[in-house]
């Protein structure tokens, strides 16, 4: 379906945006890493990964986040697990009184 290939596509392309971003913001110290010779290009290269992980990570975030609100099933789901999670979670901060005296 070309919707859908259109839809990855932008979606690709976000992310490869995202991590130019990031390696753009963050190269100022990058730079100063090629002070060390030997830490230089294993200090980019490291961060390098790191940020392209961090850009996967918050991509697929915000993926799941635009599906979920505009599912409005799952959205009501989501909500009731969560609304039923912290009035459980609540419950069992409640200090238990003790039936039997002394």
């Amino acid at each position: 379906n070309e919707y859908r290939a259109l839809l990855w596509g932008m979606r690709f392309f976000g992310t490869l945006l995202m991590w130019i971003s990031f390696l753009l913001a963050i190269s100022p110290l990058t730079q100063m890493l090629n002070l060390i010779p030997l830490v230089g290009g294993l200090g980019r290269m490291a961060v390098r990964l790191l940020l392209l992980a961090l850009a996967v990570v918050l991509s697929v975030t915000i993926m799941v986040i635009s599906f979920v609100a505009h599912s409005p099933i799952i959205l009501i789901l989501l909500l009731l697990v969560i609304g039923g999670g912290a009035y459980w979670w609540y419950r069992q901060r409640q200090p238990v009184e003790n039936p039997i005296p002394g």
